[in-house]
């Protein structure tokens, strides 16, 4: 797909036939109600991010081409509504934007909500950064209720460790940013309904002077994003749901 998004995305015209523009990864989040069926019924974006009619549209056109598997109450299959993460990737082109859409996962709705004030980072970021270490990564297993809180239920470092040595503190920082969330939960027939969901989380950092080779690595990282990919032609990679709504295919 093609839109003429050039000095919208600050690119203009004069810049738009560079070959070696770097790709924007966006990323957005869309109510989807589920008909008995499996087939998405509706469509509605509720992230805040501005962003052009036309690129919506398009992701929600795709967005109603995906099918699921619906959940069932006394064995008889109900439809509801989930919340669907979608990747865009934009990438500036002779003709304006060229740009392709991914689906990433679904589940209750996170939406950042930014605290009052600044918490203490649990984590003792000067000595990891003295030893080498700039991020850390791992599991989060968390619960959202049916009122929409969140339980942080547990969070473990991949790197053993690390684990051993800093993993309370840890999941101390989980816990305080999860607060920093607020959530819509999924409904079934109507009936908001909890769901438990384990994710992938990680925390970066870096000296003033490591912050441009931090920000390079996001940009790669944002190149090989499912959306980057398709956009280059390559297939989509096996995606995992938390959600009672699984994804079945198109």
């Amino acid at each position: 797909m093609t839109l003429a998004l050039a000095c919208l995305w600050g690119v203009c015209d004069s810049q738009a036939e560079e070959p070696a523009q770097q790709p924007v990864l966006v990323h957005m989040q869309a109510a989807l109600d589920i008909d008995v069926e499996g087939r998405v019924s509706n469509v509605e974006f509720i992230d805040d991010r501005k962003l052009p009619d036309a690129l919506r549209r398009d992701a929600a056109q795709l967005a109603r081409s995906w099918r699921f598997m619906p959940p069932t109450r006394n064995g008889k299959p109900v439809s509801g509504r989930t919340y669907a993460g979608v990747q865009a990737c934009l990438v500036p082109s002779p003709r304006g934007i060229d740009y392709t859409f991914a689906f990433t996962d679904n589940g209750p709705a996170r939406l950042y909500r930014p605290p009052r004030r600044s918490g203490q980072v649990a984590l003792p970021i000067r000595t990891l950064i003295s030893e080498g270490v700039n991020q850390v990564t791992g599991r989060v297993l968390y619960v959202v209720s049916p009122e929409g809180a969140v339980t942080v239920e547990s969070a473990v470092l991949d790197d053993p460790k690390l684990q051993a040595r800093f993993g309370a503190l840890w999941f101390r920082d989980q816990r305080q940013t999860f607060k920093s969330f607020r959530y819509r939960p999924e409904l079934i027939d109507g009936v908001p309904t909890a769901t438990r969901i384990e994710t992938r989380w990680e925390q970066r950092w870096a000296k003033v002077s490591g912050v441009e080779e931090m920000e390079a690595r996001i940009r790669a990282e944002s190149a090989e994003s499912d959306a980057c990919r398709k956009l280059r032609g390559e297939e989509d990679r096996q995606v995992a749901s938390d959600s009672v709504f699984v994804r079945i295919g198109t």
